[in-house]
Formats: C-alpha cells, structure tokens, sequence
C-alpha cells in the first residue's frame, strides 16, 4: 500500500542485523504525524456487525449486506451516487 512520509521526517535505512527499517531523518515535533497509510484490513467484530457499517465502519447503520447479508452498511456506501459507494456489499475479499 502507499505511504505517506511528511516531509522527509524518516527515511528507509538498512539496519545492521535487524533488515528495512525508517529512522529520523530530522529532529521531528510531539505530536507530529511522521507516517500515515491506510489499513490494510478493516472488519466489525461480531459484537457490532448488526449496528456498524462493514465498509466505513460507522454507527447506525441499517441495511443489510446485498452480497452476504451477514453486516449491515450504511446510507452512504449504499447510495451509488455517494462516493463511499464501494458496489454491491462490503467488498469481494470479505463478502462471500
């Protein structure tokens, strides 16, 4: 997946003995974001799949999946015109 690195705060070094790592490249701020990417991964645990959109993950939702039925989505990844719309369900590597 893509990676975002603010302004050269780190940068990729061979690490003797331990492989690919980041290390500062400057002196970085508390509280500076210094990596962002976007999850590999996202899932409602069984606690929530009736309540929390499997897409977006927000509270609320009330439709269930088209594809599996087994989570619900929300009003946004439902409505095609919206652009969280992700097609039929919450997507084919989850939806079986």
């Amino acid at each position: 997946g893509h990676v975002a690195m603010a302004g050269a705060a780190v940068a990729q070094r061979e690490i003797p003995g331990r492989g690919v790592g980041l290390v500062a490249a400057r002196d970085i701020d508390a509280g500076e974001t210094i990596v962002a990417e976007h999850a590999l991964l996202v899932g409602v645990s069984e606690e929530f799949r009736r309540v929390c959109c499997a897409s977006c993950l927000a509270h609320g939702a009330a439709t269930p999946c088209s594809g599996c039925g087994e989570v619900v989505l929300c009003d946004a990844c439902v409505d095609p015109a919206s652009p969280w719309h992700r097609g039929a369900g919450h997507g084919a590597v989850v939806c079986a």
